[in-house]
């Protein structure tokens, strides 16, 4: 597993993350994980009882959040509330039995884990521009750890 850390300020001015745009930890930072999760039980893995979770948008949030109300149904995993990115999941959460609350109903969340579209070598990454991106962004805003998670479908050797 690689870490970067970024402020939120250059996390978030554009669609892509740059390497180079790694810097010191401060009050406004917050960690950025880049995973490949080639099996969709790793993603929940950092899950524990109790937390609020940002359930993000696309289809890899989509194994997450189906893998999440797994482990909710067999007992593994308890007192979970999700926020959701998109109207997609939070229908496919509801299908499966995770609780839910509106971003406007939290002041903190404990955990958001999101996909990406492109990951390369040098780790920049491009996050979706569609119409979930502004819902991602004030998810992560307001989580204490933002994991982007992708699958070896979303590797590159260069971005788009």
């Amino acid at each position: 597993m690689i870490q970067l850390f970024f402020t939120l300020e250059e996390a978030f001015l554009s669609h892509v993350y740059k390497k180079d745009q790694i810097s010191e930890i401060n009050q406004q930072s917050k960690e950025v994980e880049i995973e490949d999760s080639l099996e969709k039980e790793n993603d929940v893995d950092q899950i524990e009882d109790g937390m609020v979770l940002g359930l993000g948008s696309g289809s890899t949030a989509a194994l997450m959040i189906k893998s999440l109300g797994e482990k909710l149904k067999e007992g593994s995993l308890r007192d979970i509330v999700g926020v959701t990115t998109s109207f997609q999941g939070e229908v496919l959460a509801t299908q499966l039995g995770i609780p839910l609350k509106a971003f406007s109903a939290v002041s903190q969340i404990d955990l958001a884990i999101d996909g990406a579209d492109e990951v390369d070598p040098a780790f920049q990454l491009i996050k979706g521009g569609g119409a979930c991106h502004v819902q991602e962004k004030l998810v992560a805003s307001v989580a204490d750890r933002f994991v982007v998670v992708v699958d070896s479908t979303k590797i590159v050797k260069k971005l788009n």
